[in-house]
């Protein structure tokens, strides 16, 4: 562990739990697509001592890792689309990417909405 001098932040959301195994206290990232809430659950189940229940919110999470770093869409492509799908007007991301694409934005659809599927 990393003891009382150090605070240590996960700065990519895939390696959180991992992270926070060996002493992180947070990330540094905020979650773009829609997942907050399953992040501080996340986060609480590990503060709780809970792993098996932050390993099932990992697990959840894992698609929207995946989704949020991908050589295709570099971010912030996926994080708008994820947004724009959530109804929040953010509009397309400026150069030198590009615009999103109708495949980019029914992969965020996808995401998102099992995201909210899996809350039950």
């Amino acid at each position: 562990m990393l003891g009382d001098d150090i605070d240590l932040y996960s700065g990519d959301d895939s390696v959180l739990l991992a992270f926070m195994g060996v002493g992180a206290i947070a990330s540094c990232r905020s979650p773009r697509t829609g997942a907050a809430r399953e992040f501080v659950q996340l986060v609480e189940s590990v503060e709780r001592g809970d792993w098996a229940r932050a390993r099932a919110f990992n697990e959840r999470l894992a698609a929207s890792y995946a989704f949020e770093s991908s050589d295709m869409y570099p971010n912030p492509m996926p994080s708008k689309a994820a947004l724009r799908y959530l109804g929040i007007n953010v509009g397309q991301c400026r150069l030198p990417h590009s615009e999103s694409d109708d495949t980019l934005d029914a992969d965020a659809a996808k995401v998102v909405a099992a995201l909210q599927a899996s809350r039950g």
